[in-house]
């Protein structure tokens, strides 16, 4: 009869499902001890992205480089070039030898690169630079995986922004997240931004989960987060805390 104090759910229960198995996805498909020995919560802070270039496509390098190592993808072979040399209809894929992520692989000797570009306004706004670099990385990550995603290839941009919140970038994920409404201006938000393919609230549930399952303290993401985003992340890790058969579900095959 007190049904009516309940509080819904953060998320339409069949989204916080997909990101559940999502994880579970993921945690299937490549080496668990990365994720759980390896991979660490990124912070916006010089301890993670120290030091500083003297042109702008130096900065977007520097950073770069940065997001690769915390990925686990130090090993590929990569290339940033600036968008004018950038051709998107050439995507390429590379061969590895040993671990696909983490420290154990090795570039392969093809010679092949894979390439990557970026948005030079995002380059003033690094958190939305960093979450754009991640989200790149996550995708190609999520191409060299035997199964696709949960949804399939029509989810494969949705899946790889919650795999890149699950490679540590979740903090800058959920604060650079910006979905624009259809029929917008456009003015209605910076330039700058990047668009995301989670909403804001998806994001920052994929951070939660990510926290839980690495056992991670609260105050860590909580001192980064917008201070919008802080109560739906502590509603978020409650909500995770309590769903004992969707946390069965995560760990699948882990």
């Amino acid at each position: 009869m007190f049904g009516f104090l309940q509080r819904a759910p953060l998320l339409d229960p069949s989204d916080i499902e997909w990101l559940h198995a999502h994880l579970a996805w993921f945690l299937s498909c490549f080496d668990r001890r990365v994720f759980s020995e390896q991979i660490q919560l990124v912070e916006p802070t010089p301890s993670h992205f120290p030091g500083k270039a003297d042109s702008l496509h130096g900065m977007a390098e520097l950073i770069f480089g940065q997001v690769q190592q915390h990925a686990g993808c130090a090993h590929w072979p990569c290339r940033l070039l600036p968008p004018q040399a950038f051709d998107p209809t050439t995507p390429r894929q590379v061969s590895l030898n040993g671990a696909i992520w983490g420290s154990g692989g090795q570039p392969s000797t093809g010679g092949d690169t894979l390439d990557f570009t970026y948005d030079p306004d995002l380059v003033a706004q690094p958190e939305a630079l960093i979450a754009s670099y991640a989200h790149a990385f996550a995708h190609h990550l999520s191409l060299m995986a035997p199964v696709p995603p949960p949804g399939g290839e029509s989810a494969r941009l949705r899946a790889s922004e919650a795999l890149a919140v699950y490679l540590g970038f979740g903090i800058m994920l959920a604060n650079s997240s910006f979905n624009p409404r259809v029929g917008g201006c456009g003015k209605c938000h910076p330039a700058a931004d990047r668009t995301s393919y989670l909403s804001e609230l998806e994001t920052t549930y994929a951070l939660a989960l990510f926290c839980s399952f690495k056992h991670l303290p609260t105050r860590l993401p909580l001192r980064h987060l917008k201070p919008a985003l802080r109560p739906a992340f502590k509603r978020a890790i409650k909500e995770i805390a309590r769903n004992t058969e969707l946390i069965t579900l995560s760990a699948t095959n882990t």
